[in-house]
Parts: structure tokens; C-alpha cells; sequence
């Protein structure tokens, strides 16, 4: 398998959270499986650099690098906690500030955390349709935990673990493809004859 870069992104305003127990627990899978090196990304850390910027030529230097680094990842891990039924806002913020063709091609992963089943499909519904904007192949299977998967910060659930493995394997079989990569000038340039 190729050199992989993973990036993942806690969209979580708070820690600890949940959902950095989720993201890390993927993270941790799809590097066991693939071998990629692994960049986490906590909002709370990363927020005194991209939250104050509005448009992306107002980001200074380290926000900047930070949506460098997002835009060159050939994995996104990205993890939320619903707010509204939604993806955190901040999170939102943070893919406002990525160029629209900077993650065509590339593998996304999904996850989400809530306090209950009710809002399970935010995956589906909120998520996956950001990450289509922007081109990237979705793997199929998505995590989403509830505060019953959990004990305190722990995963305490083996159906989550099973999705999380089930999510990992997917990711290696995108990242074997030769499909899943190519920005897509390569893919023109080998269209050419």
C-alpha cells in the first residue's frame, strides 16, 4: 500500500468528549490497517486560529498550515457531536475555509456522537453530503454512538467496535484501489493518449 496521510478532525467544542474517544479509536484502526501517518486535529485546539478568520486569505500562518494540512490529507476522519441535529457550526466553519477542489478524490470517514439513537443519521443526512460537496469517496459504513455506547470517556460498546473495524477494512480497500487517490489531473493526463 502507498504512503498514506490520515488527518482527523474532533469537531467537538469541549474536552474531553465522546467524540474524541470515537475519533481516536478510528484513527487508531485505519492506521493499523493502512499503515497511514496520522495527524489529529482537535477544534479546541485549533479554534484561536481558524474561528477568527472569515475568509481563507485572513487565516494567519498556523490557520493556514492547519487547512494545509486538511487539504493534503489522503484520509479525513471527521467527528462531530450533534448540536441541533446538526454537525457543530465550528466544524462547519472549518471546512468553509478548505477549497472546494482540495479533497476530490481523497477517502473520507464519518463518525458522530449524541445523546441518544434519535439522532444516529446525522452521519447520513448532515455529513455525508458536506464531504459529496467536496468530492471525496465516503466510506460506506459510519459510526455513530450514542452516551450508552460509553463509560464515562470509554467506548463501552462491542457493536461500536465491530463498526469501527468494519470502517477500517473499508478504508483499506479504497486505499488500495487506484481509483481512490488520483487528484484528478493525473486521471487526464492518463486519459491522454
Amino acid at each position: 500500500m502507498r504512503d498514506l496521510k490520515l488527518v482527523s478532525l474532533n469537531g467537538s467544542p469541549r474536552a474531553p468528549s465522546r467524540t474524541e474517544t470515537l475519533v481516536q479509536a478510528l484513527g487508531a484502526a485505519i492506521v493499523a490497517k493502512t499503515g497511514a501517518r496520522w495527524r489529529h486535529l482537535r477544534l479546541t485546539d485549533i479554534a484561536p486560529h481558524v474561528m477568527p478568520a472569515l475568509m481563507r486569505d485572513a487565516l494567519g500562518p498556523v490557520g493556514e498550515a492547519i487547512i494545509a494540512n486538511i487539504e493534503e490529507a489522503d484520509i479525513v476522519l471527521i467527528g462531530t457531536p450533534v448540536y441541533r441535529a446538526s454537525f457543530t457550526g465550528a466544524l462547519k466553519h472549518v471546512f468553509d475555509l478548505v477549497h472546494y477542489d482540495a479533497l476530490r478524490g481523497r477517502i473520507a470517514v464519518l463518525a458522530a456522537t449524541g445523546g441518544n439513537r434519535h439522532h444516529g443519521l446525522v452521519t447520513e443526512h448532515q455529513l455525508r453530503p458536506l464531504l459529496s460537496f467536496f468530492g471525496t469517496f465516503t466510506v460506506p459504513t459510519t459510526v455513530y454512538a450514542e452516551v450508552a455506547d460509553f463509560n464515562e470517556y470509554a467506548i463501552a460498546s462491542s457493536v461500536i467496535y465491530d463498526r469501527i473495524t468494519q470502517v477500517a477494512a473499508e478504508v483499506g480497500r479504497l486505499a488500495g484501489s487506484p481509483t481512490a487517490r488520483p487528484h484528478p489531473t493525473e486521471l487526464f493526463e492518463e486519459a491522454l493518449p
